[in-house]
């Protein structure tokens, strides 16, 4: 009688713990709509304690800005070793970056965040630019149809381009106040040293960098029209 009672006891922890996952995994797929809101990109190497805080407050710019600043400024240098490891031709221009962050010359740092966009693109997939055509849209259109996992969620999240960093001049609003790349540097805006932004750029390089790599081990750059590698 014992081991049935406890049987059930541990079949109705493992359900309980399952749905709570389920509902859990579900949150990821708010993340686009963080980044198309805020300009923040969340990184796959958050810990879940900070995502978990981010998901309940998703609609508050404040508590987004100091949930996802604080895990930035605590794993920056982390995230600088990696994009040198990871694109080593790269090296001296990050450590100028990372110096010029750190110094809090955020002019300098976002601007130089910014240049480095496309290069990580073209140096993955040969000359791709991330800021033009739908190139990586539909490979990602592509991958949804043969699986939904929350790495799609991390995907996503990059390549919209009504994201306020990619949105385009034509559907810029005369409201419009977000940090964008091509205004920043064609000198349309002159607003953007703060260490948020110099912050929302290095979140944006950390989760591109992780995702070029994803994508490259999926060999997306080769699926076909019928969705197959």
């Amino acid at each position: 009688m014992r081991d049935n009672t406890v049987s059930v006891d541990l079949k109705n922890e493992a359900e309980e713990f399952l749905e709570k996952l389920f509902e859990f995994t579900k949150n990821f797929e708010k993340l686009p709509s963080i980044s198309k809101k805020f300009n923040w990109y969340i990184e796959p190497l958050i810990q879940l304690r900070s995502l978990k805080k981010l998901f309940q407050e998703c609609e508050n710019e404040k508590k987004v800005d100091e949930i996802l600043s604080k895990h930035y400024k605590k794993n920056i240098k982390r995230i600088f070793d990696d994009l040198k490891n990871a694109f080593p031709t790269r090296k001296n221009i990050f450590d100028e970056i990372y110096y010029a962050h750190k110094k809090k010359l955020y002019y300098l740092s976002t601007i130089a965040l910014m240049t480095q966009i496309d290069g990580l693109v073209y140096d993955v997939f040969n000359g791709k630019n991330y800021f033009q055509g739908d190139f990586f849209k539909k490979k990602i259109e592509m991958l949804e149809e043969r699986e939904k996992t929350v790495g799609l969620c991390f995907l996503k999240q990059l390549f919209n381009n009504e994201l306020p960093i990619r949105i385009s001049q034509s559907k810029r609003t005369l409201e419009f106040e977000h940090m964008n790349r091509h205004q920043m540097l064609h000198g349309e805006t002159l607003d953007f040293n703060t260490e948020i932004n110099s912050l929302k750029a290095v979140s944006l390089l950390a989760t591109l960098a992780f995702n070029m790599k994803y994508l490259d081990e999926l060999n997306i750059n080769d699926i076909s029209k019928n969705g197959e590698i």
